[in-house]
């Protein structure tokens, strides 16, 4: 079995291990079937990939009794007739009323731990295995858990791949929802700082144009360092943008606020931290009317009980 010719044509373990059952039929002929069983969480197992050899037909057939064995032992065996094998006979179950010579050795990744099963198995009286089969069979499960461990990472690396691509995508637009410059204001000058703790993230700031020399300053933080975090951000700035536009009092933006954030919650323990100013370069004043803050932040405090600190640095001063 040329494992390395199969790895060649295909990472993948969908593709490449019913490619490997098949040569397996051409070197154990007596195999009528060739079964890989998995192991899965909680001590469970179950069957990932099965072929028949040519003219044979029939559902999937395992011996539970054998691969256990073989998975605590870590060793391969072989038996030409389970039904009165002493070793296995009183565990066998209506599973195996079809199945007569049997083989099954254990599939190891290159650190010793178990990975699965490779079972053969014949119904016919003359397809009785002998022990070099045995060993041949041994040998194709350690080329075959080869093969799958490098699928696996394979499959990884191209998960890895995609997440590191869309992470990326999202930083770029959560990035482009974020002020381009620092406006310029009669009186004042601005400064700020956006820094994710993560790729992407909740944090939020945004100079708003109200006409009249007027300006609203925005600075939120959202629970959260994912994708969601992002999402739930990019929503919070569209609905600031909308209310500061139709409304001319913060106190009632805040308050819209706060319930746009409670309505749009998708778990408990979820909060937005808000703190929202008016500039008014005519008066050279900044208004931050009492109670702007604790509007927006109190529905997140009674459900969470906690505030965070977050990495936008957003301020402006009157060198006046």
């Amino acid at each position: 079995m040329n494992v390395s010719r199969r790895l060649s044509e295909s990472l993948s373990s969908d593709e490449l291990i019913p490619l490997l059952l098949d040569d397996l039929f051409s070197l154990i002929p007596h195999a009528e079937r060739a079964t890989v069983v998995l192991c899965e969480e909680g001590s469970q197992f179950a069957v990932r990939w099965w072929k028949t050899a040519d003219e044979v037909s029939g559902d999937v057939q395992i011996s539970r009794t054998i691969i256990r064995h073989v998975l605590s032992t870590q060793q391969a065996v072989t038996s030409n007739d389970v039904m009165v094998d002493a070793r296995f006979s009183e565990g066998q179950t209506l599973e195996v009323s079809h199945i007569r010579s049997v083989m099954c050795a254990p599939l190891c990744d290159s650190e010793g731990w178990m990975m699965g099963v490779l079972q053969v198995d014949s119904a016919a009286k003359h397809g009785k295995f002998e022990k070099d089969e045995l060993v041949m069979l041994v040998g194709v499960a350690t080329q075959m858990a080869t093969a799958i461990h490098i699928g696996r990472m394979h499959e990884r690396a191209i998960y890895d791949q995609v997440l590191r691509r869309d992470l990326e995508l999202a930083s770029y637009v959560q990035r482009s929802l974020l002020p381009e410059s620092r406006p310029e204001v009669p009186g004042f000058r601005f400064f700020d700082f956006y820094q994710p703790a993560e790729h992407i993230g909740g944090d939020y700031f945004d100079y708003i144009p109200l006409g009249r020399g007027r300006m609203a300053v925005i600075v939120a933080d959202v629970s959260g360092h994912d994708v969601a975090a992002a999402l739930r951000m990019a929503r919070f700035s569209a609905d600031a943008r909308y209310l500061m536009a139709v409304s001319t009092s913060i106190r009632r933006v805040t308050a819209e606020l706060n319930q746009a954030a409670s309505r749009h919650r998708v778990h408990d323990g979820e909060f937005i931290t808000c703190l929202l100013m008016l500039i008014d370069s005519a008066r050279s004043c900044v208004h931050h009317p009492r109670g702007t803050r604790s509007a927006v932040t109190a529905a997140s405090q009674r459900r969470s009980g906690r505030g965070r600190r977050g990495s936008n640095r957003t301020g402006a001063r009157n060198p006046g």
